[in-house]
């Protein structure tokens, strides 16, 4: 066992051992005990069903107000516990969502979004009260100079209104402020409790994605589809699954991050996550998304290779690993895909397809996706001082205004890095990758040094969600991915605070 294995025994962070605990200062008008915090859930909720009786226009909006007052009563007594909570049920907002479309309708400016944004800021302004730090290390630096730039460029007179700036400033700013509730709150505690319930939340997950795969959409869920016309979906006539989630997209993310999580699980000695690899490689290939199904084998040779302790050794077996890859695709990747053509599984073909052929724009995508990349990166030089926070989120395509010189549709390149240049310009691109090499260096530094499960975790979900990193649509993942960053720039600095002689 590793000395970072044993230091969940102690305060979670041995350099910071006598602080104090990191509970909120209560607040005298709050209720402090338990049965009192649920009785005010419990009335809150009971008047959000009256007033929806009466009123049903304005169930999302109550219904958002009363869970994020929830959350902020449970987080200002146990910031921790809410933290966890969050992590948990944001995976299953979009299915909330979805089912709300009977009573509520649907809207894409839904209410319901803002709980989680809202929640973080409380949890920072918490923090900014108590008067920590957000900066003193060359990540935290990076990633404040970050936030900085996105809340500038909300008011970028390209950008098509400070309306779309505001509504950008969710998806692109919003997540990185998870980051230092990560980094303060997050303890080892928190960390492999988390873990084990993503895995457990993501085979759950899969397996709605299945039955919606093999027996047809709920009625909830096609009302959705119908409103919102969801075109990505259709592949050869079959919709592809989506799981509980917002996107497809981030559905197969969500399955690659909990397959990586069960392998990492299994090489410590945890053989029960076995049982959850089946399920989540059934459903994550059927998903029919080739580049997540790629990061994720290279993530399972990283962080395979990295359970060793070396830095050759990694590099040998991601270079067995790809090889033999190569070498069997070649040998049976054009047999398998005729097998799936003739199978009549049109997910199936599409998947094997695209992968046995990755060159070819009539089976893969990679090429046309490669040029949005690139067609993006070089729109972003006539730009230097970039188009805004909305340019490359969903927020151009809602509340664009029209107006001559502003963006009014989505301009993204579908990678976050480029659509850091496009949306921040130079300074926020170049910014954004100081903080992904800054990341991989500290994350990687302690996987190869410590081999500790929790770090190999996260660096498997870095690679896994590589491009994604700023996707703010991707409302469950985002979050998830910044707060295990700063979580893990903490352990950084803790390891470095402990070798450093006094």
């Amino acid at each position: 066992m590793s000395p970072l294995d044993r230091s969940h025994r102690r305060p979670w962070s041995i350099a910071r051992m006598a602080e104090p605990d990191l509970t909120f200062t209560r607040i005298s008008w709050l209720p402090t005990s338990k049965a009192t915090v649920f009785a005010v859930v419990a009335v809150a909720g009971g008047l959000v069903s009256a007033i929806s009786a009466l009123r049903p226009t304005v169930d999302r909006p109550l219904l958002a107000s009363v869970a994020l007052f929830s959350a902020c009563i449970v987080a200002l007594h146990r910031p921790r516990q809410a933290v966890l909570a969050a992590m948990v049920v944001l995976p299953f907002l979009g299915l909330m969502r979805r089912g709300l479309i009977p009573i509520a309708g649907w809207s894409t400016s839904d209410a319901l979004l803002l709980v989680t944004p809202c929640l973080s800021l409380f949890l920072v302004g918490r923090l900014f009260t108590q008067r920590r730090s957000f900066t003193g290390d060359l990540l935290s630096n990076l990633v404040v100079g970050l936030l900085i730039l996105t809340l500038l460029e909300v008011a970028n007179p390209q950008g098509g209104g400070l309306l779309v700036g505001a509504t950008g400033l969710l998806f692109l700013g919003g997540p990185l402020l998870w980051f230092f509730i990560g980094r303060e709150l997050v303890d080892r505690r928190l960390v492999t409790s988390l873990m084990p319930m993503l895995v457990v939340v993501a085979v759950i997950i899969g397996i709605y994605g299945l039955r919606q795969t093999w027996a047809g959409m709920p009625p909830w869920d096609t009302q959705w589809l119908e409103v919102n016309g969801y075109t990505a979906l259709n592949v050869n006539g079959v919709t592809r699954a989506f799981g509980t989630l917002a996107s497809s997209a981030e559905y197969a993310a969500y399955l690659a991050i909990g397959l990586v999580l069960a392998a990492v699980w299994v090489t410590h000695g945890r053989l029960l996550a076995l049982v959850a690899i089946p399920p989540l490689a059934t459903a994550l290939f059927l998903d029919s998304s080739r580049g997540v199904v790629v990061f994720a084998f290279f993530a399972l040779l990283l962080v395979g290779g990295m359970r060793t302790g070396s830095a050759r050794l990694t590099c040998v077996i991601i270079a067995l690993g790809v090889g033999g890859a190569l070498a069997a695709n070649h040998a049976v990747g054009s047999s398998l895909t005729t097998s799936a053509r003739h199978s009549g599984n049109a997910l199936l073909a599409h998947q094997l397809g695209g992968l046995s052929d990755p060159l070819n724009p009539n089976q893969s995508t990679l090429v046309l996706h490669w040029q949005i990349v690139v067609t993006g990166m070089l729109n972003s030089f006539s730009h230097p001082l970039g188009l805004g926070t909305g340019a490359t989120s969903i927020a151009a395509d809602h509340q664009g205004t029209g107006q001559p010189g502003t963006t009014t549709a989505s301009v993204g390149t579908e990678v976050d890095a480029a659509n850091a240049f496009v949306s921040l310009g130079m300074v926020g691109g170049f910014l954004f990758l100081a903080i992904v090499v800054v990341t991989f260096r500290r994350v990687g530094h302690i996987c190869l040094h410590t081999r500790d499960r929790a770090a190999l975790a996260v660096m498997g979900l870095l690679v896994v969600t590589l491009g994604q990193w700023l996707n703010g649509g991707y409302y469950a993942i985002s979050p998830l991915l910044w707060l295990l960053v700063g979580w893990s720039n903490r352990l950084w600095l803790d390891r470095r605070a402990l070798s450093t002689p006094t």
